[in-house]
């Protein structure tokens, strides 16, 4: 009010819709297009002394014509306790490597406290020692470094969707809005380029074999952010010479896919796929899948709903691919609930495609 970014009545309205959506009033007030990221962050920078150059905001916009391999981008990482923050999974290790072009510019690796204590099975699976726990850190801790670097660049990541949903997370337990919005899905981008072969999800171990990379079980943060780098600098290879994928406007367009920061609302999709859940009945769909650029009908035994990355899914039973499987709950059209009851089958989310 003071800058005059908004009216009174423009911040009772985000008030009245923070209430009802328990969102920070910052996320509120971008989300309903009252003031922009760099308004906020230029806010905060203030209040909470925070680094923040808006020149370089507006100098990493106009390299969007540059090429891939010239500009700053930032490739992030983390390990974490479980698939889904909202069940209660938390962040324990987080990479982040600043490039230019694939030149490491500066590397940052934290081990971060988490409020339940890790597994036995989680230590040894991601090689955590004493030392790594005695050093962890607090996440609001974390939070400056973070922002000095995501304010000024496109952030890239191995499956994005969940590595952003966490970090969002994250910021709001901390009561701080999360106003980055330029993101670039390395799994979205591989599957694009081979979308002819009808490639599915790969894993972070199997796209490593993917590219006769060694990575296996056990690895930490540091194995993690290596491997990512090595596929990031051969997908940005693939994309040039398959794709003339040269500059960031471009790979924009490629990608075409545009990462939300918000809960999306429940719509009548949702309500009824949850109903389905809850009386165990097949659902009658329409499916569309973009690497295919094709509709099916299908028939699927409807699991359990997921927020991940700020988009609903899915997790059913295929009856046209005979394989319990994610799916974009946007993406479902013409649902129709039979009455048809199903028995639920076990299935790993980490395995799904």
């Amino acid at each position: 009010l003071e800058k005059e970014y908004i009216s009174e009545v423009q911040l009772k309205l985000a008030l009245s819709h923070q209430k009802k959506t328990g969102l920070l009033l910052g996320a509120v007030l971008v989300k309903l297009g009252y003031v922009t990221n760099q308004e906020v962050m230029v806010l905060l920078s203030e209040q909470r002394e925070w680094y923040y150059n808006e020149k370089s905001i507006k100098e990493s916009i106009s390299q969007q014509d540059k090429g891939l391999n010239t500009i700053p981008i930032i490739l992030l990482d983390i390990i974490t306790t479980g698939i889904n923050p909202d069940t209660g999974a938390e962040i324990a290790q987080l990479a982040l490597l600043s490039l230019e072009g694939d030149m490491i510019i500066h590397k940052f690796l934290t081990n971060i406290k988490t409020r339940k204590p890790l597994t036995g099975a989680f230590k040894i699976l991601h090689k955590v020692t004493q030392k790594d726990l005695d050093t962890a850190r607090n996440f609001k801790d974390v939070i400056p470094i973070l922002s000095k670097y995501f304010v000024k660049k496109p952030i890239f990541a191995y499956n994005v969707q969940s590595t952003i949903n966490f970090i969002i997370k994250s910021f709001e337990r901390e009561r701080i809005p999360f106003t980055h919005n330029t993101f670039f899905d390395l799994i979205t981008l591989w599957r694009k380029i081979h979308s002819k072969e009808g490639v599915g999800y790969l894993s972070l171990p199997q796209m490593c074999a993917e590219f006769n990379y060694p990575l296996s079980k056990p690895f930490n943060i540091e194995d993690s952010i290596t491997a990512s780098h090595f596929i990031y600098k051969n997908i940005i290879e693939e994309l040039k010479f398959k794709k003339n994928v040269k500059s960031l406007r471009k790979l924009e367009a490629f990608q075409d896919r545009k990462f939300k920061f918000f809960i999306p609302d429940k719509t009548s999709t949702y309500f009824l796929v949850e109903k389905s859940i809850l009386l165990k009945r097949k659902l009658q769909v329409e499916y569309f899948s973009p690497w295919t650029n094709e509709t099916t009908a299908r028939t699927i035994d409807p699991y359990e709903l997921i927020n991940q990355g700020n988009e609903y899914y899915l997790i059913a039973f295929c009856n046209l691919r005979e394989e319990v499987r994610w799916f974009r709950l946007d993406r479902i059209k013409n649902l129709v609930m039979i009455d048809e009851p199903f028995e639920k089958k076990d299935y790993d989310l980490s395995q799904l495609t």
